[in-house]
């Protein structure tokens, strides 16, 4: 059957084989400013299609944007991304047009500049940046066990991320966004990382989010509250290996990336993971 998106304009007259809500980023509330943070991340606009691209893996991710937008139907196309599986979701709108546009959308990520002040009101930011997150964020275990965070991207976006953080005391002020070629990047130290997991997810299962990295962060968690008070850090840093929390092998990175991990600082993590253990807030 042949049907309309639900906010037809003079500009926006083509046909769609999936209906879909046009409406859904005419609000900003907490379910749009998570998509609008993804988005702003890992997808773009192409004249009036909105492109969500993600690895094949994080496939329940596309298909809660198909649940936002209305659009169950909506096939998911599948790729090769250099010999890894990925898929996408395409969106013909000129609706989705005209209100991303607002926040910055349509033009390439470095010309963005600073995030649209309207993302950063107190009762939707979280929100935003989980979105954001879950397309130019992520968690990793080292060596020892313990668990990080970084979030990437250009600097003037950085900067009101990190604004936002401090604001909300997930990060300390003296927290530096460090430079990589031409993107830029705050890394977590392991309690800054933990405090990040509850921010981001405090909520969680009634968010929307990307379950792989919910997962990775909450199942370092729970082996933290597992161990705490029974083995030394030492012996929880050789218990807490990398396979069994669900993460990508380092030899499926990119070059890039590979590089950066073998630069990465190790910090000093015993003293606040001890205090947290003692507070059982982990």
């Amino acid at each position: 059957m042949i049907t309309f998106g639900l906010r037809p304009t003079n500009k926006n007259m083509y046909k769609t084989k999936y209906d879909f809500d046009d409406t859904v980023f005419s609000k900003l509330n907490n379910k749009s400013a998570y998509w609008i943070g993804f988005i702003m991340a890992d997808g773009y606009i192409n004249g009036n299609r909105l492109q969500l691209g993600i690895s094949k893996k994080d496939e329940d991710v596309l298909r809660q944007f198909k649940d936002f937008i209305k659009s169950p139907d909506r096939p998911i196309r599948e790729w090769d991304n250099n010999g890894h599986p990925a898929i996408e979701v395409r969106v013909r709108s000129y609706g989705f047009k005209k209100d991303l546009e607002r926040y910055g959308m349509g033009v390439k990520k470095k010309d963005r500049g600073r995030i649209n002040i309207d993302l950063l009101q107190e009762n939707i930011r979280k929100d935003f940046l989980r979105g954001y997150f879950d397309g130019d964020g992520g968690f990793y275990v080292d060596t020892r066990g313990y668990l990080f965070a970084e979030i990437c991207g250009y600097k003037p976006t950085l900067k009101d991320i990190k604004n936002i953080l401090v604001s909300d005391k997930v990060l300390n002020d003296s927290k530096k966004i460090t430079k990589n070629g031409k993107i830029f990047r705050i890394r977590f130290s392991a309690s800054d990382s933990l405090r990040l997991g509850r921010y981001l997810y405090g909520e969680y299962p009634n968010i929307y989010t990307l379950h792989r990295k919910y997962n990775l962060y909450n199942s370092h968690v729970e082996r933290l509250n597992n161990l705490a008070g029974k083995l030394s850090l030492k012996r929880q840093s050789t218990t807490l290996k990398g396979k069994e929390l669900d993460l990508r092998p380092i030899k499926q990175w990119n070059k890039g990336k590979q590089q950066e991990y073998k630069e990465r600082k190790i910090y000093s993590v015993d003293k606040a993971l001890n205090k947290q253990f003692e507070n059982k807030k982990v």
